[in-house]
This record gives structure tokens, C-alpha cells and sequence, in this order.
């Protein structure tokens, strides 16, 4: 499955997609816009814009984008070309990669794992001991 954000006018504005809290999904996930997730996604999300997970979203697998924000749970790897920024009430299980200054951590967000920054941006970029699945 895959979902593409496609511009709302002749302007090349995107609309942002919205996955519902009573959404699940098994698959990948594409898009070039912002998308705020707040169901379960079982599997990658790739974007070129911004990912918003909220507090009830739930991401299982791999979620790559260049700026991802993070209120919700992930169980996996992020990747964050430009900047990730974890709320307070996010829930990490799973190693981050992100840009040379681009992580933002606010007081209480939970992280199980490793933290890697650097200047390659794909998750094939971590040490492969530090894979998660």
C-alpha cells in the first residue's frame, strides 16, 4: 500500500495526509507531503516532508523522513535527514539516526536504544549489530 500526499492546487501545495487512530496498516507508506499518523502502521514510512506521530499513533518497523516528530510510540529504527524532535510523551524502542545537531529530546520522552548521528541519511547507514527488528 502506499499513500501519496498530491498537491491541492495548481500551486504545488501539498494537503496534509491524515491516518486516523482507527487505522491500521500492514505495508509501506510513501509520501511527499507532511502526514500525521495517529493509528498503527506495521512496516516503513518514508516521506520527503514531515512525520508527525501522534499520541496515539504506533509505528512497527522503519520510519525515514527529513524531519519526524514524535509523540507516540515507534518499535524500530528512525532516520531523520534534517531534524527528529521527541515530545514528551514519546515512547522509542529502537535506534535513531540523525543529522549532526537535529535531535531534539524533551524532558520525559522514553528512549531504549542508541542514538547515532551523522551526515549519511539512510537507515542502512547504522552498524548492522545495531539493527533492530
Amino acid at each position: 500500500m502506499s499513500i501519496n500526499s498530491k498537491p491541492s492546487s495548481s500551486s504545488g501545495v501539498h494537503t496534509p495526509s491524515h491516518l486516523s487512530a482507527k487505522l491500521i496498516i500492514e505495508g509501506s507508506i510513501y509520501s511527499k507531503g507532511k502526514v500525521f499518523i495517529n493509528g498503527h502502521v506495521a512496516g516503513t514510512v518514508v516521506g520527503e516532508g514531515e512525520i508527525q506521530i501522534g499520541v496515539s499513533g504506533s509505528i512497527h518497523g522503519t520510519i525515514e523522513s527529513q524531519k519526524v516528530v514524535v509523540s507516540g510510540k515507534i518499535d524500530g529504527t528512525l532516520v531523520a535527514k534534517n531534524e527528529a524532535k521527541i515530545l514528551k510523551e514519546a515512547k522509542i524502542q529502537g535506534d535513531l539516526l540523525v543529522s549532526r545537531g537535529g535531535l531534539i529530546i524533551h524532558q520525559g520522552a522514553i528512549i531504549e536504544g542508541e542514538c547515532h548521528s551523522s551526515d549519511e541519511f539512510s537507515s542502512t547507514s547504522l552498524p548492522k549489530h545495531e539493527k533492530r527488528k
